[in-house]
């Protein structure tokens, strides 16, 4: 699925990059300007301690980018973590300086093969050299197309110049960064469900997990559940016994 990380006002905490990486480990990248106004980039970052290294290391700029990538296109290789420049071939590097543009992907495009076999022959253009993904040819057509393509094509997308960054897609802001989903979250273990079981039924009890910090009530409204629906309340404990409590959604 990948994770996107726009850092406007901080890095993420070690423990946020864990989460993201054992989520998505499939290799990850970092984009940022520099006092040039050039974007700049490193990516094909494919082992979690080199990650961890370059991060500590990496001087506060603000905003920067961090992706990390699942594979669902094309395979796991450095050349297609992100970002990729936004040029007509969106040539393959995995370090960047430059004037142009970087995206960002988190989503799969729908059958983009055949979208990238009928953009290239309706437009007899070549197809450029090296590996493809549903995302290297989201940059070559915003740069043939426009950048407003992305409103278009599945996904969240992050638009980086050398000027500021880009949302396409509804991301969740957490304490000055922007996340494409809840991804970098840690998790807590909170019991087995399973309505058929319970009732009876031969399936077994399914184990659930949720962020560690979100609420039952959170979870209740989420998922539409109905009438008198019993959770323990974090922020009610009495001599270190979480207190049952009721509420109707």
């Amino acid at each position: 699925m990948c994770i996107i990380a726009v850092c406007l006002k901080r890095k993420l905490t070690p423990e946020e990059l864990k989460n993201s990486w054992t989520k998505n480990d499939d290799g990850a990248g970092v984009a940022w300007i520099n006092d040039e106004k050039k974007v700049c980039f490193k990516k094909g970052i494919m082992k979690v301690e080199e990650m961890i290294a370059f991060y500590e290391k990496f001087e506060p700029r603000f905003p920067h980018v961090v992706h990390f990538r699942t594979s669902t296109a094309h395979g796991v290789c450095p050349e297609l973590t992100h970002p990729f420049i936004v040029s007509e071939e969106s040539e393959e590097t995995t370090e960047y300086c430059g004037d142009s543009p970087v995206l960002f992907h988190n989503g799969v495009v729908s059958s983009w093969k055949e979208l990238a076999l009928t953009y290239f022959v309706s437009s007899m253009k070549r197809v450029p050299e090296g590996t493809w993904s549903d995302s290297r040819l989201a940059a070559v057509m915003a740069f043939r197309m426009g950048t407003n393509i992305l409103n278009w094509m599945d996904g969240k997308y992050v638009l980086m110049n050398g000027e500021n960054v880009k949302t396409f897609g509804d991301f969740m802001e957490d304490d000055g960064v922007l996340f494409s989903n809840s991804g970098y979250k840690t998790y807590e273990y909170c019991g087995t469900y399973n309505a058929n079981w319970q009732n009876g039924g031969g399936a077994s009890p399914q184990t659930s997990f949720r962020p560690k910090n979100d609420t039952d009530e959170y979870y209740a409204e989420l998922y539409g559940l109905e009438g008198e629906w019993g959770y323990k309340s974090r922020d009610e404990k009495s001599d270190g016994v979480e207190s049952e409590k009721s509420q109707k959604t």
